[in-house]
């Protein structure tokens, strides 16, 4: 499936290379809770150099601790994903 304005949006993760180039296009505000869980970073971006190639919005969340760092991204929303976690354990 490519990312043209032909393909479907559906629910996504994804992994990829440390050198993979992310484009910030909104910063999101971070609470007392985010930066207590270790939440450094939450934003809208895409992914990709080039302005041809690059993807759909994603929702990228950035968490860092004494001994681990994590780069989530998604193209669901925090509602949707919570609803999605949910509907899984119930």
């Amino acid at each position: 499936m490519g990312w043209g304005a032909k393909a479907k949006p559906r629910e996504l993760g994804c992994i990829f290379k440390e050198s993979a180039v992310v484009r910030v296009e909104e910063e999101r505000p971070l609470s007392e809770a985010d930066r207590a869980a270790g939440v450094v970073r939450h934003a809208w971006a895409r992914l990709g150099a080039r302005a041809d190639k690059r993807s759909l919005r994603l929702r990228e969340v950035e968490i860092k601790t004494a001994d681990q760092h994590l780069l989530l991204v998604t193209n669901l929303s925090i509602e949707q994903a919570e609803f999605n976690l949910y509907a899984e354990h119930n």
